[in-house]
């Protein structure tokens, strides 16, 4: 408790100040020193796991931690190090810790294990904020994993451990734990909003489990969450399920089941959404496929990306290869030019040059 008082004092005291002129010193060593010079001055270390092309990761070391309150905070309380996750020791270092999003900010012990974790940018205040919860030893990831395997399934607990594994990035283990939660939950749990609000949102696709219960209950989780984000919930939950084949790869992989999408879509029919653009984006993009009408499949590629976000406009952008590989010369024609007017609505620059590249490269040796 009094050290819970203590780092919450820090944190007032951190967000009074606002001078800019000193930054958060980087240790320019071998995080095996680094760890060694903690331990020996009993502090913990800050590692900030960045690329050379992560915009976050620029924007943290150019607004964040250039920030006078920002470099006390960290220079008094950790021994910090940057490291580039794709250059010398960087490529060992992320397998070993498992890092996969960037920035990430592990927070060590002594020994060079990890006790917390942050993924993303932040504001200097929120971040530093994240930073003093991650100080706290209730929240280490020793702490949490013990927890849960002593039976706390509480959704208060649940919520804290979800969000844990997911900055893990350990999206197999997060299925994996939520579907075991699910599994021993009573019928009024499931369909308590305390559980949903937990387990809900890491449902992994259509085959999962919970679609099937939810769908036996359609109305009472359409009232639960309501109508717009039941159709958000389900149409996120969809992608995994669906647009492999919308993208062709029943085409490419052998080992891809169309039995299985066949039931996919079957269940995304079933729940009866009100919302145009998820039935466009599901059942009237798949239609096209099947039918392999090309023309048609361009249509609502060209309505959706445009009001899409830029995770779904990936795989849309991308299914114009389709045309590319099986367009007549005139849908060839059509969809590259479709495809260039729709590029600019990626917001991300790095994977609009991306996807322009790969796709270009097959509208023009097609």
């Amino acid at each position: 408790m009094k050290k819970q008082i203590l780092i919450a004092s820090f944190a007032l005291c951190f967000l009074a100040g606002e001078a800019q002129n000193r930054s958060v010193k980087f240790e320019d060593k071998p995080l095996s020193e680094v760890v060694e010079m903690a331990d020996n001055q009993g502090k913990l270390v800050f590692l900030d796991c960045y690329t050379s092309w992560c915009g976050p990761c620029k924007r943290m070391a150019n607004d964040v931690f250039t920030l006078d309150r920002v470099a006390d905070f960290f220079n008094s309380k950790f021994v910090n190090i940057k490291i580039d996750m794709e250059k010398g020791e960087g490529p060992e270092l992320a397998k070993k810790y498992g890092v996969k999003a960037y920035p990430t900010f592990l927070l060590l012990d002594g020994n060079g294990k990890e006790l917390y974790r942050i993924v993303g940018g932040a504001a200097p205040d929120d971040f530093v904020k994240k930073v003093i919860e991650g100080m706290n030893s209730e929240n280490w990831t020793s702490k949490l994993d013990d927890e849960y395997k002593s039976g706390n399934h509480s959704p208060e607990f649940l919520s804290k451990y979800m969000s844990y594994l997911s900055n893990k990035g350990n999206y197999d283990e997060l299925t994996t734990v939520s579907l075991d939660v699910w599994n021993k939950l009573s019928d009024a749990q499931k369909q308590s909003s305390e559980y949903w609000s937990v387990l809900g949102p890491t449902t992994a696709n259509l085959e999962d489990p919970r679609i099937d219960y939810v769908l036996a209950n359609l109305d009472y989780y359409k009232n639960l969450m309501g109508e717009q984000n039941f159709n958000l919930w389900l149409l996120r939950t969809s992608y995994p399920s669906i647009f492999p084949f919308i993208m062709g790869a029943h085409e490419k992989d052998k080992n891809f089941k169309l039995e299985s999408y066949n039931k996919s879509l079957s269940k995304f029919k079933q729940a009866k959404l009100s919302d145009a653009y998820a039935n466009k984006l599901i059942i009237d993009l798949s239609q096209a496929r099947i039918n392999n009408d090309l023309d048609k499949f361009m249509d609502i590629l060209n309505e959706c990306i445009p009001v899409s976000t830029d995770q779904t406009r990936i795989s849309l952008l991308l299914s114009f290869g389709y045309i590319a590989q099986q367009g007549s010369p005139a849908q060839k024609d059509r969809g590259y030019q479709l495809f260039k007017d729709n590029l600019q609505y990626m917001s991300n620059e790095r994977t609009r040059e991306h996807i322009a590249n790969q796709i270009s490269k097959l509208f023009e040796n097609s």
